[in-house]
């Protein structure tokens, strides 16, 4: 994940990073993570996989 733009609070398994834009962070196969959105612009990336067969679970605030 690249960001363009904003700010994030990305969690990754146990650990929470700050992501900034022009930061990059990755995302091992297989590890729970979600990102918060913790700037004032909204947060635009750049998402890429190593393989097309990908699952998405996007959760609204309050769902599991």
């Amino acid at each position: 994940l690249y960001l363009l733009q904003g700010e994030l609070a990305h969690s990754l398994g146990d650990e929470v990073h700050r992501v900034k834009a022009g930061m990059a962070i990755h995302i091992p196969q297989g590890v729970a993570h979600d990102a918060i959105n913790t700037g004032t612009v909204v947060a635009r990336m750049l998402v890429s996989y190593p393989t097309a067969d990908r699952q998405v679970v996007l959760c609204e605030e309050g769902q599991e």
